[in-house]
């Protein structure tokens, strides 16, 4: 059985917009990332394959991953972008991004919403309904513990739902009063 990784980004800074790489914080790794370098971080850490996740909202992001993922045998599924906000546009962009049949899920990254009850809004959970249809993974960015929190009531909606918790729910690592 392989090993497989189930989240990682690549990103061109030529083909789509980062503007969370702006912040100080990011500045690090503010340069393109592209598979030739996942692929030896891969390799040395013993990793048959990989699922590739956007990083950024946008079709331009996600274009460029499907398109990564679509090219690299590494790459065992992607998980794209898809707008939420409009469930009458999602049906069609999920099938785009199904040719190739390496989609298996949509991510959007809710930090960048000022709501952090955006992924409860009608219209979201529409497009969700339309993704459990498909058996297709919703992937919940946590960058908020209120996106956590939005776990359960999601599951509790969307029962057959794959809801995949990115980045462990970001604990908070180093904070002081962080609870374990």
């Amino acid at each position: 059985m392989p090993t497989i990784d189930a989240h990682h980004h690549v990103w061109d800074l030529t083909k789509a917009a980062y503007p969370w790489l702006d912040a100080p914080a990011w500045q690090k790794i503010k340069r393109n990332f592209d598979f030739d370098e996942l692929r030896r971080d891969l390799v040395e850490c013993g990793i048959q394959k990989t699922i590739l996740v956007q990083a950024n909202n946008g079709e331009a992001d996600c274009s460029h991953a499907k398109a990564v993922a679509l090219a690299e045998d590494t790459i065992a599924g992607f998980v794209g972008w898809a707008p939420l906000l409009e469930p009458d546009k999602v049906e069609a962009r999920l099938d785009e991004l199904a040719v190739g049949a390496k989609l298996v899920g949509i991510r959007h990254v809710l930090g960048f919403e000022a709501d952090n009850n955006w992924v409860l809004r009608p219209e979201v959970l529409r497009s969700l309904s339309i993704l459990e249809k498909r058996g297709l993974a919703f992937d919940l960015n946590c960058d908020h513990p209120a996106y956590l929190a939005h776990a359960p009531i999601l599951a509790e909606k969307f029962p057959t739902l794959h809801i995949v918790v990115n980045h462990i729910g970001k604990p908070p690592i180093g904070a002081r009063d962080r609870v374990l």
